[in-house]
């Protein structure tokens, strides 16, 4: 893997019940706060679904019985897909798992935006194997490996390992205050300081000093947008509708027809993580047109993950940035299999996003 600091080549039932009682507006009353506080139990609520379904369903032939109290109607289901169905439904929130993009969707009453916590970006990430390589590696060498003594009229030794993490200070300094890539210094630091921690970014920065990414973004949330109107018409929907979403992760940063050329100009973020997974979580809200062929509108809201393994090329001994820092990708792998610095994820989410749109 190809380090960023490396230029390039030019995610039951519960009742109320009472052995006594004074009176029948007591009794109503408990009955009342039982089902407010406790739930209506199922073969009741199957019931009241089978009543609501009819009054929404008639003249159109609909069937709306239910099953015995064996299962949930179909109405509660709302497998169907229908407005009748959809618009009834709970909100059950955000889904557990990640969607693909887009989860099944679900009435909102009143359409109150602002769900919390977005469904989150996927637990697979494409640098899973090169992690779990490196967690395996580190410090699994002596560092004595790398001396390297003589006898010319005296002992003199040296390692170039110890030596180069020796210098890791001084070429931070160089990108911090030389290269003005003060991120690119911050996470060679963290690598220096060894805890393996994961290091947190600020997501809104990267996605302002990067203009071509920012771009990417806002192409993105259209497309969900779309996409989800898309599978409204498909669907029949006849009422605003709110689909969770949670992409996969996607690559940025580096040119897919040449892999030493990035597709993206800032030498902060260049060296700092160079090409790097991103993700989008959120959701997209659908409302149909009143009118048949009119327009439909979105709203979408999504907030930018972003992930990346900070790792290093053990088969790459090409020197790199500083000049004066004569180390390459494999000196600071083994600085990380020596127990010297360390590897780790760096991270990131940005605060989520509005964007409206129509088709």
């Amino acid at each position: 893997m190809i380090h960023p600091l490396v230029p390039p080549s030019p995610r039951p039932d519960r009742g109320a019940g009472y052995t006594q009682y004074a009176a029948v507006l007591l009794l109503v009353a408990a009955i009342a706060s039982a089902l407010v506080t406790s739930g209506i139990p199922q073969s009741v609520g199957d019931h009241i679904d089978t009543a609501l379904c009819s009054v929404s369903a008639a003249g159109s032939g609909e069937d709306c019985a239910t099953s015995s109290g064996e299962g949930p109607s179909p109405l509660a289901e709302g497998a169907s897909g229908s407005s009748g169905a959809q618009g009834l439904r709970p909100d059950p929130g955000p889904p557990e798992a990640p969607c693909d993009p887009l989860c099944e969707p679900y009435s909102r009453p009143g359409l109150d935006y602002g769900i919390e916590p977005f469904p989150a970006p996927p637990a697979a990430h494409p640098d899973d194997a090169a992690a779990a390589d490196s967690r395996a590696q580190y410090d699994t060498v002596d560092p004595h490996d790398y001396d390297s003594c003589w006898l010319i009229l005296f002992v003199g030794c040296t390692n170039e390992i110890v030596d180069a993490y020796g210098m890791l200070p001084a070429a931070v300094l160089y990108f911090r205050d030389y290269m003005d890539a003060p991120d690119a210094a911050n996470l060679l630091e963290h690598f220096y300081e060894g805890s393996g921690e994961d290091y947190a970014i600020r997501a809104e920065k990267l996605i302002g000093d990067i203009p071509e990414f920012r771009d990417r973004v806002e192409s993105d949330r259209e497309d969900l947008g779309r996409a989800a109107v898309l599978e409204a018409q498909q669907r029949g929907i006849t009422e605003p509708m709110v689909f969770p979403l949670s992409t996969e992760w996607n690559a940025f940063g580096r040119d897919p027809s040449n892999p030493d050329q990035g597709t993206y100009r800032n030498n902060n973020w260049w060296y700092a993580l160079a090409s790097f997974r991103y993700s989008m979580t959120g959701e997209v809200t659908v409302t149909p047109p009143d009118e048949p062929g009119g327009t439909w509108t979105y709203r979408v809201d999504t907030q930018v993950n972003i992930k990346k393994y900070y790792d290093w090329d053990p088969n790459d001994h090409t020197a790199f940035k500083p000049p004066f820092y004569n180390a390459s990708q494999w000196t600071h792998r083994e600085m990380h299999r020596t127990g010297l610095a360390r590897e780790f994820w760096v991270v990131g989410q940005s605060d989520p996003e509005i964007r409206y749109g129509t088709v």
